[in-house]
């Protein structure tokens, strides 16, 4: 898909050379990239999602959005990741079950708000000065198991 690609160019290509020497906030997302997040019309007239990560050192310390509070576009939104994991994936991964409480709560009402979710993971790792986030987690982790 164009996300699989755009995640492979980003983590290969993009990531990697980000500079090292200074902080850097990076945003205009494509709008398929906008998760949870309000997307807007710029000022060069295309669709961007309203969020931004930061980067010290070239680590990604924080992601943060404004909420996308509209329960009609978010299950849609839902229903369309659903639809692209079907077509390109097939069973080898699962299709998430959209979030009915989350959608009824949205359609409750949710006033306008955003978040920034911060890794302290990451932290440590930019403390320490280590390059491997691995060497850094407290908690021992092997991909796949379920304890």
């Amino acid at each position: 898909t164009w996300d699989d690609l755009y995640f492979l160019i980003w983590l290969n290509d993009v990531e990697p050379n980000l500079p090292k020497d200074r902080p850097l906030i990076i945003y205009h997302y494509p709008p398929s990239q906008a998760a949870l997040a309000v997307t807007e019309i710029g000022d060069d007239g295309n669709r961007w999602a309203k969020r931004f990560e930061f980067y010290i050192a070239g680590i990604e310390l924080g992601n943060a959005f404004e909420e996308l509070t509209d329960p009609i576009e978010q299950r849609a939104r839902f229903e369309n990741d659903q639809k692209v994991r079907r077509e390109t994936y097939g069973d080898t991964y699962p299709v998430s079950p959209i979030d009915e409480d989350f959608l009824n709560a949205l359609a409750e009402g949710m006033p306008p708000s955003g978040g920034i979710a911060v890794g302290v993971d990451r932290m440590v790792q930019l403390f320490a000065n280590e390059p491997e986030l691995a060497k850094t987690l407290w908690l021992e982790s092997e991909p796949g198991k379920i304890e």
